[in-house]
This record gives C-alpha cells, structure tokens and sequence, in this order.
C-alpha cells in the first residue's frame, strides 16, 4: 500500500530535510572555521609578536653597538645615557616575551646580554683610562655583543620555521576543509534545484512572467510589464513593479543628470525642482552660489586641485543641508565652480549665513603656506596680464518669489546670474537677495 502526500506535505518534508542538511554543513563549516582561527590566533598572538620583538632587540643592540663605540672615543655622557636608556628597552622586550614559549632563549639572551652591560659598566668606572686601557673592555664587548646577536638570530630562525610550519598546517587543512564545503555546498545545490524542480512545475506561469518583468527593467523599458489578471498577491506584485519602474525611470534620469565631481543632481534635475514649486506655488528662494577668483587658483595649482576644491564646496552644502536644512530643500550642481540652494525664503539668510562662514574658515587651508599668508597668488587673467588675485570667496546671489512671481525657470536663473555679476563687485564673501518687484 502507497503512501498518499499531499503537495503541502511534500513540500514540507523537503524543506525539512533541506533545513537539516543545511544545519550539517553549517555545523561543519563553523566547528573547522573555529579550528582555523584559533590556529591563526596562535600565530598572530605569538609567533608575530615574538618575531617583532626580535627585530626590536636587534635594533637595540645595533643602536647599542654605534653609542658605545661613540662613547669610548668621544666619553660623552649623552652617549651612556643613551646606551643605558637602549639597555632598559631591550630588558623591556625579554620581559615581553616571556611566557610565550621560548623563556630557554630567552634566559640564555638575558645573561650574555647581562655580561655586555656589565662590561660597559666596569669601563664607565674607568673613565680615566686611555684609549688602549680601554681596549680590552671594547674586545669582551665585542665578543659579548656578538654571542647575543647570534643568539637573537637563532631564536628568530626558529620562529620562522614554526611559522612556516604553521602555516602549511593551515593550508593543508583550509584545503580539506574547503573541498568537504565544496563537496557538501554541491549536493545541497543539487538537492535544491531537485527541490526547486518540483515547485516551479506549479508556477511555471507565474515565474516566467516575472522573468519578463526584471528583463524589460534591465533594459530600462519601465513602461512595458507584462499584464497579471489577478485581484491576490500577483496584483498587488504588478502594482509594485509599476511603482518600482516609475521609480528607477527616476533614478535614471537623475543618475544621468548628476555631476561626475561632485554627484549633486545637475541642471535637469535642477530645472525639474524649480518648475515644480513655480506650479505648486510654494514659497521659492533660489540661491546661485559662485566662486571668486577659482580660475586663478585652479591655473596656479593645476585642475586636481581644483577639483578636490569643488568636492569640499559640494560638501559645506551638504552639511549645512544636514544642520539647518528641511526635507524640502534642494542642492545642485550647474557645472563648473557654480552652485545651486533651493529653500523657502525664510531660511535663505540662515543658509547664506552659514556657507558663507563655513567656506571662509575652510578654503584658505588649500593654499599653500606662503600664498595663504600673503593673501594673494600671482596668476595671469584673461588678458594674460600677471596679477594678484586674493584668496577665493563665495557670491551668492539670492531671488525669491516673495515680491513677484515667475512662471519661467529660465527667467530665475537670469535674475540670479545678473544678481551674481553684482554679488562679485564686493572683495569678500556676500550674499545679496533680489528685492525688485515685477
């Protein structure tokens, strides 16, 4: 007699024993991954550090050698202080390494090295002694200095072959390791597509028309779903990619539309915003910000340095878009050194307020020292006459709709290029707000 399942019970049985095979190589994946890293703690809790402090030792009896040899000939006393203070550090890093297996070499580098010290000892107290009195003070050093260097050579030859050593162990065993994972990762793949076998063959439709769906996304075409007759999820599945193909449209032409320096939405994007409050009627305060004297500056110190200027403009508006900023409020990037803020006119002198300050206190820091304390660099203007042109400042030129009204965002953008002309006839950083009427 035949078993009878239904589809619900197949499919839970399989996701059973998928879930139960998964646990299996999970388990064994973290139990061997934990044995890696514990042996990769050893090494790097022990062997580096035992080999760093080898490097260090040899630096200290390097540095040891040189001061001693420059105290018997010159006797200076900046030269023993050193040569003691060098001393300390070295007993410093034994008393690092102990503890950590290799207290026997250790020992053994303390006491020939005590004898090196002794001996520069006994020589300090025979600070009258001629040069060749102290001459056989200098040999036994010599000797001294030499066994502990071979001692210190040994010990850090040793530490190269353990972790030689190790670090076969762990290959070979990240080998194992990884062709049991790749062995046990392929049954369940082949278990799961068996499983996914069994699934799709009831919603073959279903997929295929989502097959459709993310094919004519990926070739940008937002408009062109394919249609799914049904008031359950695959309806409420079709609204969804109709919001999400409107919403990557978007995206797109914003993506498209951004400056490559700064990736602040460009002058579509721009033109978008503004068109939009001039319809909706909303209080409107457009804020074109330039930069003065930013051709003489990117002439003098070439087009990267330039650009890393325009970045850290691109970034005080972000800030300040952060700190006082509302969720309406929108920044741009036309080309160039010329900026866009679009806000509501009750925020506008906060806004100029704080760029203006913020770039003030930020942009003379990209000059080099000597120009930045004369105030100026020398460059050549338009006509190719050499000048001095002050360090950069910031005009912003401000229109508002509050005294009249605009239909036209190309008739704004007049308003604020004629207004910045003015804006940059004063030698500092300003911003002027348009207070014609129509």
């Amino acid at each position: 007699m035949r078993l009878k399942t239904s589809i619900t019970d197949k499919l839970f049985l399989s996701y059973i024993f998928l879930i139960i095979f998964n646990i299996v190589i999970g388990t064994y994946a973290i139990v061997n991954l934990n044995m890696l890293k514990n042996s990769s703690d050893q090494m790097i809790n022990t062997g580096v550090p035992l080999l760093f402090f080898t490097e260090k030792l040899m630096d200290c009896l390097s540095v040891q050698e040189k001061l001693g040899k420059q105290y018997f000939s010159l006797k200076t006393e900046l030269a023993q202080n050193q040569f003691v203070a060098r001393g300390e550090e070295f007993k410093n890093y034994l008393t690092e390494m102990h503890g950590k297996g290799v207290d026997k070499e250790i020992n053994a580098i303390g006491k020939v090295y005590g004898q090196y010290l002794n001996l520069f000892s006994l020589a300090l107290k025979e600070r009258d002694l001629n040069q060749a009195g102290i001459l056989p003070y200098q040999k036994q050093m010599n000797a001294a200095h030499e066994i502990t260097v071979k001692w210190i050579q040994n010990l850090k030859g040793s530490l190269i072959e353990d972790e030689k050593d190790q670090l076969v162990h762990l290959n070979t065993m990240n080998q194992r390791v990884l062709y049991t994972l790749v062995i046990l990762c392929v049954a369940g793949l082949i278990l799961g597509l068996g499983f996914a076998f069994l699934v799709t063959s009831y919603f073959t439709r279903t997929i295929e028309k989502i097959k459709q769906t993310t094919q004519m996304i990926s070739k940008g075409k937002y408009d062109q779903f394919p249609a799914f007759v049904s008031g359950d999820e695959m309806g409420e599945l079709t609204e969804s990619f109709k919001s999400m193909g409107k919403r990557l449209k978007e995206l797109e032409a914003l993506n498209l539309d951004a400056n490559p320096l700064s990736r602040l939405p460009g002058n579509l994007a721009i033109e978008r915003e503004l068109l939009k409050r001039i319809q909706n009627q909303s209080p409107l305060a457009f804020c074109l910000l330039d930069l003065d004297n930013f051709k003489a500056y990117g002439d003098t110190y070439g087009y990267a340095r330039g650009s890393e200027v325009l970045t850290v403009v691109a970034g005080i508006l972000m800030q300040t878009m952060q700190s006082v900023g509302q969720k309406e409020d929108f920044i741009g990037h036309i080309g160039g050194d010329d900026f866009i803020l679009i806000t509501e006119p009750a925020r506008a002198h906060v806004f100029c307020q704080k760029i203006i300050s913020e770039f003030d206190q930020t942009i003379p820091h990209y000059y080099d020292e000597a120009d930045r304390r004369n105030g100026f660099i020398l460059a050549k203007d338009r006509n190719d006459v050499e000048q001095k042109f002050p360090v950069m400042t910031i005009s912003i030129a401000v229109v508002t709709n509050e005294k009249r009204k605009f239909t036209d965002p190309g008739k704004i953008a007049e308003m604020a290029a004629q207004l910045k002309h003015y804006a940059k006839t004063f030698p500092k950083s300003i911003y002027v707000i348009d207070q014609r009427r129509n």
